[in-house]
């Protein structure tokens, strides 16, 4: 076999494994402005399958923040908010615990049973996507101590590209 036809072929199937590994990867939206969150958030809201995310990333950090999608039976559908208590987190946890007191948001404490994340921070948001978006922008400026006007980076996972509600029931969609 001629050994430019080898080439080639390795090349060729190069390309198609990084076209399928960088394919798979979320696209990333940056330079977010935090007054459009509640518009990202709303389309975890109606277009998130069950268990879909959203994760909003402070720039040059390791520090972000992440809602996920619910749907439960007969149509319930809600939005959650997770924090981790991990290794780059610690120092953020009281303080958000704090802040959610001093705020009179109401949160649960989840455990994992994991050596690496033992608990969460959860803050059901059930259906209140303004809700949601007080919170990303309450964590990311009190907590994170992010100026207002400072842009995060974002992506969803398990959310669909169409426009489209997804888990409600049939007389909730043209009501939402």
């Amino acid at each position: 076999m001629n050994y430019a036809v080898v080439i080639l072929l390795v090349v060729v199937a190069l390309a198609v494994l990084a076209f399928f590994w960088w394919g798979k990867k979320p696209h990333k939206h940056r330079n977010i402005a935090q007054d459009q969150l509640e518009e990202f958030l709303e389309a975890l809201f109606y277009r998130g399958y069950d268990g879909g995310f959203i994760c909003i990333e402070i720039p040059k950090s390791k520090s972000f923040i992440q809602f996920s999608k619910y749907m439960g039976t007969r149509g319930v559908v809600g939005l959650q908010f997770d924090f981790p208590l991990a290794d780059w987190s610690k120092d953020y946890y009281a303080k958000l615990s704090s802040v959610l007191n001093d705020r009179a948001v109401k949160y649960e404490i989840q455990s994992t049973g994991e050596a690496g994340v033992p608990e969460f921070l959860v803050v059901d948001l059930k259906q209140d996507v303004k809700m949601a978006s007080y919170l990303a922008k309450l964590v990311i400026q009190d907590v994170f101590e992010l100026g207002k006007d400072d842009c995060v980076d974002l992506y969803f996972e398990n959310v669909s590209p169409r426009n489209e509600k997804i888990g409600f029931r049939r007389e909730d969609r043209d009501r939402c």
